[in-house]
């Protein structure tokens, strides 16, 4: 299945024993299609994540390594 609805549902976690991330403990770095790194990045938001930018430290990174024509 896809990693977004194993996130989202869960499943991830489950399937794997391993506990939900923490905002307070864990970071990502993503790195994928633009879709991707959008659907991704919604889904960290909307649990109370934050993208790190120049002037504010969050808790994930996007590298934009594709090139989508």
């Amino acid at each position: 299945g896809r990693l977004t609805h194993a996130l989202i549902s869960g499943e991830l976690f489950a399937r794997t024993g391993q506990p939900s991330f923490n905002v307070e403990h864990d970071r990502f770095m993503l790195c994928g299609s633009t879709a991707m790194l959008s659907e991704v990045g919604d889904i960290l938001e909307s649990r109370g994540w934050h993208r790190t930018s120049w002037d504010n430290q969050g808790q994930y990174v996007v590298e934009r390594a594709f090139v989508e024509r």
